[in-house]
């Protein structure tokens, strides 16, 4: 996505960047072939190491996944080709934990591991229906599906269903028949945080009325956009500080945000977002902040995976 010079530009080293995705994915490889998982020695600059540790099956898979994200994010701002892979295997891996996240990633990565296929409406349909089985405790669970319960419980992961219905292309029927008794089920939990910049779960509304209403609102892809891409250029802006880890790739915060990139695929792939809307919108950041081509990102590459489509 960028290349070596436009990356030194923003202050990050690419080699770095490549060895800490090759790190991530070697780790993700040895912790499914082995059944290791990783060791935190430092909580702000990630794992470094792995090792052997009783797990359920479920959460040995949420730490697989976790390897192969932080590997995509850094490797879908060099190569997109080993980054749709490893977010795919991302997904692949969450779905067998039981984490509606995975079936985001699926839905957008398909094909892109030999493994990974896009999840039907079905599929989707599965864990809403689920979510029902589960309010009415009329079943058994195995470790998985309590794995399940206890996700769809919280209101991001429910969030996270309805982007992923979002981002196929025969989803709308689905967001007809869940999207309101979702949203009611929040009551005064708008305000809850979703994904890495805490953007509430209130804030992606506007985006799914859209989508479902099947009209181009620039109001709506404003409001959910505009700060969606506040709360990352201030992210970015404040990790950049620190630039002995920015430098070398060690901060926390993705290059690549996922969560920004799945909400802008799902309007782009019903035609809500186009050149135009992207443009307005940077025009709207500081021009002088050279993490610009960074912030927007997520949104050049739904422009340009769904051309690719």
């Amino acid at each position: 996505m960028f290349s070596d010079d436009a990356l030194k530009k923003m202050e990050i080293d690419p080699d770095r960047c490549r060895s800490k995705a090759r790190l991530y994915k070697s780790m993700a490889c040895q912790a499914r072939e082995k059944g290791f998982s990783p060791e935190f020695s430092d909580a702000t600059t990630g794992p470094t190491s792995l090792r052997s540790q009783e797990l359920s099956d479920s959460m040995h898979e949420g730490h697989v996944g976790y390897l192969y994200q932080v590997s995509a994010e850094c490797m879908l701002v060099l190569e997109d080709k080993e980054g749709h892979e490893c977010a795919a295997h991302a997904g692949e891996a969450y779905l067998k934990g039981g984490l509606p996240f995975g079936l985001v990633l699926s839905a957008i990565f398909e094909g892109a591991s030999e493994y990974s296929n896009r999840p039907k409406t079905t599929d989707i349909n599965d864990f809403l229906e689920f979510r029902e089985r589960i309010r009415l405790e009329t079943e058994e669970y195995s470790e998985r599906d309590k794995m399940r319960a206890e996700a769809l419980e919280r209101p991001e992961q429910l969030i996270w269903l309805l982007i992923a219905v979002t981002n196929i292309q025969d989803g709308r029927s689905l967001l007809v028949k869940w999207y309101k008794p979702i949203r009611d089920s929040f009551e005064n939990r708008g305000h809850l945080p979703v994904g890495p910049l805490g953007i509430p779960v209130s804030a992606h509304f506007p985006l799914f009325d859209a989508i479902l209403s099947k009209q181009s609102k620039s109001s709506a892809l404003n409001e959910v956009f505009n700060f969606a891409m506040a709360r990352r250029a201030q992210a970015l802006n404040l990790a950049k500080r620190n630039l002995y880890l920015w430098e070398r790739v060690r901060s926390p915060l993705a290059l690549f945000d996922l969560h920004i990139f799945a909400l802008a695929n799902a309007a782009a792939l019903c035609g809500l977002l186009n050149e135009k809307t992207v443009g307005d919108m940077r025009r709207s950041l500081d021009n002088e902040n050279p993490l610009s081509p960074l912030i927007l990102a997520p949104l050049n590459k739904a422009l340009d995976y769904n051309a690719a489509l």
